[in-house]
């Protein structure tokens, strides 16, 4: 699994030990946007120059294809899949770009108060796309129609500095804006579910949800601080305070948060104990535009054929028999297929065999086909207990994700009880310096007191 972040170039950290694995482009300007497809096979990035290219982690040349749109400066894969990519443009235009055939499938039209494209978001069912502009507008798009259904306008704020939609829950979209604040809307009703106003003291550079808990949200801003929303509960569970302004932020399934920073660094925290970074990353000497880890590798019940082949397939002169075929999906098999077997064949009752003119090489073919056969038989063995390791692979990650949901829980509900304990430390000191006043008070009292008596013993 990798950490991806970007500055002036792309590095590549392999999580195992945050080591640099790769390092791609050069110091001519800052990229514009990175994102890694949900099937965790590709990145996606958009170079200094406005141009979107397709990078893959596993091939020795890293660059696969460049996506030729001008002024290029927002770019997304569809969710579970790496075949269509969102585009949006300087102009304002939102294009769908299909990979494998290399070629525009849908432009959306311009609206007549276009500005250039910031941020795009498929939902999670690729029902939707949304499009944040300059402007402050985000307009909806259907992928169905493909026309607009809808523009979302904040009152509270004209600039979006982040936007995304939740990866479960298909009609919920974030938005976050300069003026510090996070706003949850639910689309399809088009109302807000849950404002976080002024969570920022300054400019909210990234939010993120949660991999293991769908109700935990993160956000960081040009502040320093890293907050973590209880989106369900609608609080701020828990601050943390860094030495740098923050840029960007990732999470990833085992709970470990990577920061982009301003001076080039990026802070890598585990989310269960925040007190003191995991590691702190220097290869950058620019700000950090953005940081993303690899997603898990998911078993789709149909998955896509890998770019690589799709371009190994197109430079070939053999016509395909399924080359027509409506479905963007193809299925691979390498098992050989199941042969039925032959009867037994009984040598000694043979009767060649009985006449002593058994040939040989008849038996030498025999006990050849017998081995095919029984190769045949160990493949399908093989391949039975293979697929039982599968399954007993997904059970544990099964029983991983189930692990890290209550470890989630309970660090959700530790940082709670953390802040109930330091609220109510507050408000005993609150009541000792209230006390203490209290008691120098009544000492004043009772010497004020003292000196009326003598007084009055006096006259």
């Amino acid at each position: 699994m990798y950490l991806s972040s970007v500055s002036s170039r792309l590095l590549l950290y392999d999580t195992n030990n945050w080591e640099l694995k790769y390092c791609h482009g050069k110091s001519n300007g800052i990229i514009r946007d990175v994102s890694w497809s949900d099937d965790s096979k590709y990145i996606l990035l958009v170079n200094p120059k406005g141009t979107a290219e397709i990078l893959s982690p596993a091939s020795h040349n890293l660059v696969l294809q460049h996506i030729p749109i001008d002024d290029s400066c927002a770019a997304c894969f569809q969710r579970d899949g790496h075949r269509n990519i969102a585009i949006g443009t300087i102009k304002g235009e939102v294009i769908i770009w299909d990979a494998k055939n290399k070629e525009k499938t849908k432009i959306f039209p311009t609206l007549p108060s276009y500005a250039a494209v910031d941020f795009l978001s498929f939902n999670a069912k690729n029902t939707n796309l949304a499009s944040s502009m300059q402007n402050g507008d985000t307009v909806i798009y259907g992928l169905v129609s493909n026309i607009p259904v809808s523009t979302v306008k904040l009152n509270c704020s004209k600039s979006i500095s982040a936007m995304k939609f939740h990866h479960e829950a298909r009609s919920l979209l974030g938005l976050a804006t300069d003026e510090g604040h996070v706003i949850l809307k639910d689309v399809s009703a088009n109302k807000d579910k849950v404002t976080f106003e002024n969570s920022h003291a300054s400019p909210v550079s990234d939010f993120v949800y949660s991999l293991i808990n769908r109700d935990v949200m993160l956000s960081c801003g040009l502040d320093k601080n890293l907050q973590v929303y209880d989106i369900k509960q609608r609080n701020v569970v828990s601050t943390l305070k860094t030495p740098h302004a923050l840029t960007s932020l990732a999470i990833n399934a085992e709970n470990q948060v990577a920061l982009g920073t301003q001076k080039g660094y990026v802070l890598l925290y585990d989310l269960r104990d925040l007190t003191t970074p995991l590691k702190i990353l220097k290869g950058h000497n620019n700000i950090v535009k953005k940081v993303a880890f690899q997603p898990p590798r998911k078993k789709f019940m149909s998955p896509e054929l890998s770019l690589v082949d799709k371009l190994d397939t197109n430079s070939s002169n053999i016509e395909s028999p399924i080359q027509n075929n409506s479905f963007d999906i193809l299925f691979t098999c390498n098992t050989p297929p199941n042969r039925p077997e032959p009867p037994a064949r009984d040598v000694e009752d043979s009767f060649l065999f009985k006449m002593g003119m058994e040939d040989k090489s008849n038996e030498e073919l025999e006990l050849n086909q017998n081995r095919s056969l029984e190769t045949y038989r160990k493949s399908d063995c093989n391949e039975f207990r293979l697929h039982q390791l599968d399954i007993e692979k997904s059970a544990i990650d099964d029983n991983k994700n189930y692990f890290l949901q209550i470890m989630m829980a309970l660090t959700k509900q530790k940082l709670y009880l953390e802040k109930q304990l330091s609220q109510m430390s507050n408000h005993i000191l609150r009541i000792e310096e209230n006390q203490n006043e209290l008691v120098e008070i009544n000492r004043k009292l009772a010497l004020e007191i003292d000196q009326l008596k003598s007084r009055h013993i006096s006259f």
